[in-house]
């Protein structure tokens, strides 16, 4: 009996084994790897919102610039850099054919395309369009300066609030609109078309707020502003 004991276990050791590789590698994703100075802010809305950019140190660093899909930063934002490009097929100079992009997903929210995911863990991922309509729609934007740094304070229906500094949008090697006047924020979901991702754009003087959804080309690198549960 003791011999067939020592078979049996000998059998499920293996198998115990790979549970628990597979329970770690679970917790592994789930951790939380923000940085200590991130913080999640209750604006009383369906997620919280960081109080800083994906790459920031602070909240009034507008942080590091990514392309729709891509978890890295490049030196240089075109097509033909950008990861999920398949090629100019027709030949026609045309780089925004929607057949010419990878179809990755429609939301890549907290997937292995959300670089936010893949650089924060836990359940910290990018926000979806319907998520920053949200922010847009239900909170009031004024414009502001902190450190020197322009940018919108955007306040919740429960009176707390969030900063989004003046950002740049990066297209090949060139910054359009640099950081004096102009917001550009990233989201997690496809655009109008397929070769376009929605985006929030704003303009610092304007002190008009609401809906400011954008479609911005997939290879652009922009800044993105994390959310969690």
């Amino acid at each position: 009996k003791f011999a067939s004991f020592i078979n049996t276990m000998l059998v499920l050791l293996p198998i115990s084994l790979v549970i628990v590789s597979c329970k770690k590698e679970e917790e592994d994703k789930q951790q939380d790897n923000a940085p200590s100075h991130v913080e999640a802010v209750d604006l009383g809305l369906s997620v919280k919102w960081a109080n800083c950019n994906i790459g920031a140190s602070t909240p009034e660093d507008a942080g590091a610039c990514y392309a729709w899909g891509e978890t890295e930063e490049k030196e240089e934002y075109t097509p033909f850099t950008y990861k999920y490009y398949l090629g100019d097929l027709n030949e026609d100079g045309n780089y925004n054919n929607s057949e010419e992009y990878e179809n990755i997903g429609r939301d890549i929210s907290g997937t292995i395309y959300d670089v936010v995911r893949t650089k924060w863990g836990g359940t910290w991922r990018m926000p979806t369009k319907e998520e920053l309509e949200e922010l847009c729609l239900k909170c009031t934007w004024e414009m502001t300066e902190i450190n020197g740094v322009k940018g919108k304070l955007v306040t919740g229906p429960n009176g707390n609030s969030i900063f989004l500094p003046c950002t740049e949008i990066y297209r090949g090697t060139q910054i359009l609109n640099g950081a004096d006047g102009l917001g550009a924020y990233l989201s997690a979901s496809i655009g109008s078309f397929q070769s376009y991702a929605y985006c929030i754009l704003f303009v610092w003087s304007d002190i008009a707020s609401g809906y400011m959804g954008r479609d911005a080309s997939r290879a652009d690198g922009m800044a993105i502003r994390p959310v969690k549960e």
